[in-house]
């Protein structure tokens, strides 16, 4: 449940069970009271206790069975209406049972005009009854709650609501701080849960998730959080590896550089020292300082594209291109320099048209890596490269295949990471290779929207995948 609708429903829920306890608890209260309140047990002060037969026939003398009146009598029997009795005949007072402090209020009861019918009217806030006889004799009946009664009776209704009052307002704030505490523990335990982990981060801890099983706004930012620790936790490790291999960059880039750089400085060193004493051999020595110095350029340059790469400082051009021409154009360009080191390249394809969007001089770099990586690993005499060329569902596919001793099947998920080499291809050809070639592969392909694949098909096969370029795409081709 949302958190919104959590708090609104436990507000509903706060004045909805204090209102049901406030009833329940004023109820009980008014209950015990009513029981023990002496006004509240007897008699309605209201009933009309001329209006039984006998004591109204005996008063108006409608009766034949005794014309004497004992007022005694009828005193005793309106007294459990809560009355007392008052008779005058006009001058002088006949009978009376009134209290000392109802007998303040017998001149205004005689003041009013009674008659033969009983009447009832409130004087000073007493509840009285009265009538005339036929004998002209003044009846009147007076309730027996004094003023002090009364005024108990009046304190004890306001004790009764206080009592009431207080009950109900500690009730509601129990209940109020129940319901709150609760929602407070449950707000603040993904709050506590997130502090937490934002401490264990600081502190360098990205193993433990923060678990918690709620169904509110809360789930969804445990769960970023967890997302982002675990990026985190990913690019550390990246970061780690990157500087794993940085520091295996460092060494290796050392040693093959220093291989080379050893070698210029001994020759140069000969020539210095007159050990080239003729000229066959002091052009033999700067025609080798010369190759290895190149080959250190060749280095650098790797080292130098490489840093465009990772700082996202390489765009591409992209442009139509019918593959076909621009494979056999670049075997073209290589073949000479392929032969004087005793290596071939061929172009295999069927007819038709293969088009797609490249940038030609990142593309060149890419074969040009890949012919470097077979030169250097095939460990042939006589190095062969074939390159295919097919259609792949909606892809171009180019298989770049050697006729070398392939690489070690484990090896293969490694071959387009960042400065790996194993053992095997470090001892190659004195330690040449920087390990960026086929890295360098992976990322141009990769950002033409196509993919790289490495396997063994009798010497190591490299498969490329370009998006085919919509349009004409099989048209007759009969440069392959």
């Amino acid at each position: 449940m949302k958190l919104r609708k959590r708090m609104m429903l436990f507000n509903a829920l706060i004045v909805l069970v204090s209102l049901i306890i406030l009833l329940a608890v004023g109820g009980i209260v008014i209950h015990f009271f009513a029981r023990n309140d002496p006004f509240m047990e007897r008699p309605h002060p209201d009933a009309n206790i001329f209006t039984t037969k006998e004591i109204f026939d005996r008063i108006t003398g409608e009766t034949d069975i005794n014309t004497d009146i004992n007022w005694e009598e009828i005193d005793h029997q309106i007294a459990p209406y809560g009355y007392h009795l008052l008779i005058t005949d006009g001058e002088n007072t006949v009978y009376s049972s009134l209290e000392e402090e109802q007998t303040e209020l017998i001149s205004r009861m005689l003041s009013e005009e009674w008659t033969a019918e009983p009447q009832a009217m409130n004087i000073e806030g007493n509840r009285v009854i009265g009538m005339v006889t036929q004998d002209g004799e003044t009846v009147i009946a007076i309730n027996n709650f004094p003023k002090k009664e009364r005024l108990f009776h009046f304190q004890s209704i306001l004790i009764v609501f206080l009592l009431i009052g207080t009950m109900a307002i500690l009730v509601i704030f129990l209940c109020s701080q129940l319901f709150f505490r609760r929602m407070a523990r449950q707000m603040t335990e993904p709050l506590h849960a997130l502090a937490d982990g934002a401490h264990r981060i600081e502190q360098g801890d990205l193993s433990q998730e923060i678990i918690y099983n709620g169904k509110d706004e809360f789930t969804a930012v445990c769960t970023a959080f967890n997302r982002m620790q675990r990026h985190i936790l990913e690019e550390r490790e990246r970061n780690n590896a990157y500087e794993k291999a940085r520091t295996d960059l460092v060494a290796g880039i050392s040693h093959d550089l220093r291989t080379p750089l050893t070698s210029v400085k001994g020759y140069i060193k000969g020539l210095r020292d007159g050990v080239a004493n003729t000229p066959e051999k002091e052009e033999q020595y700067l025609s080798i300082a010369y190759q290895k110095a190149c080959y250190m350029d060749v280095l650098l340059q790797k080292l130098f594209y490489f840093s465009k790469l990772e700082t996202g400082s390489l765009p591409l051009y992209l442009k139509k291109e019918e593959l076909s021409n621009f494979i056999q154009s670049l075997i073209e360009d290589m073949q000479k320099d392929l032969e004087q080191k005793g290596a071939t390249i061929s172009l295999q394809c069927d007819e038709g048209t293969y088009e797609a969007s490249i940038d030609t001089e990142q593309m060149g770099r890419v074969f040009t890596n890949l012919v470097e990586n077979a030169l250097k690993y095939s460990n042939r005499p006589q190095t062969e490269i074939l390159i295919t060329l097919s259609h792949q569902g909606d892809m171009e596919q180019i298989v770049f295949q050697d006729n070398g001793d392939g690489v070690p099947q484990e090896h293969l998920p490694y071959l387009f990471q960042q400065f790996w080499r194993g053992d095997e291809a470090r001892s190659a050809k004195n330690g040449e290779g920087s390990g960026l070639g086929l890295y360098i592969v992976k990322y141009i392909v990769e950002a033409h929207g196509g993919t790289v694949s490495a396997d063994n098909r009798n010497g190591l096969a490299i498969t490329i995948l370009l998006p085919r370029e919509r349009g004409n795409l099989y048209e007759t081709n009969t440069d392959c």
